[in-house]
């Protein structure tokens, strides 16, 4: 072979090497230019810490958090609007540590005054969820829970559509509440209805 011929057939092996490699290097930046719009795509939310520091948590961490404040919240709820004529007090007692004294107060205060008429006619109350709405997602948090509380009495009963509404306080996780978590106010939401048949919440 001449070393024209030589020349020529090192000429084309290289060009073919650099044409793999620049198709190479397009696809891996094709690679990277997604992964890039992945991670922009998911933006990161400031949340304030335990003692006012910044921290930066992705929409997934974020969204894992919203989770487990509902969690929170259905665990209250069902604690705490539903009861027998006799568990209240000792249902208050097992999430005293994620109550400020006003709802305890409030609750029990309550059931204080209606408790012989409770206990004599065999007063149940059952609140059943039906959603979970977080209306303010910031500490103080303000949960919505919607669904029925059913009053049962003397073999009979009767529902009523209700909605609460739960203030939470993000607070310093303990041992004796891993939530770190806690409600300072329940409300029930009124719906009053007005003389041309709407309704107006107050």
């Amino acid at each position: 072979m001449s070393e024209l011929a030589f020349n020529r057939a090192l000429l084309i092996s290289h060009n073919k090497t650099l044409t793999f490699l620049g198709i190479g290097s397009l696809i891996l930046n094709m690679i990277l230019a997604g992964l890039l719009m992945v991670k922009v795509s998911q933006r990161p939310m400031i949340l304030t810490g335990n003692e006012g520091s910044l921290a930066v948590a992705s929409a997934q961490e974020y969204k894992l958090e919203e989770k487990m404040l509902e969690s929170f919240v259905r665990m209250i709820t069902n604690e705490y609007l539903s009861f027998s004529p006799t568990s209240l007090p000792t249902q208050i007692d097992g999430i005293r540590n994620y109550l400020t004294a006003r709802p305890i107060e409030a609750i029990l205060e309550s059931y204080n005054k209606l408790k012989s008429r409770i206990s004599k006619g065999g007063v149940f109350h059952q609140f059943s969820i039906h959603d979970i709405a977080i209306t303010k997602k910031k500490s103080p948090f303000i949960v919505e829970v919607q669904g029925v509380r059913t009053i049962y009495a003397n073999g009979h009963y009767k529902g009523e559509d209700k909605v609460y509404m739960f203030e939470v306080k993000r607070i310093r996780a303990t041992e004796t509440n891993p939530y770190g978590l806690i409600v300072s106010q329940i409300v029930e939401k009124i719906v009053k209805d007005k003389s041309d048949g709407e309704k107006e919440e107050i």
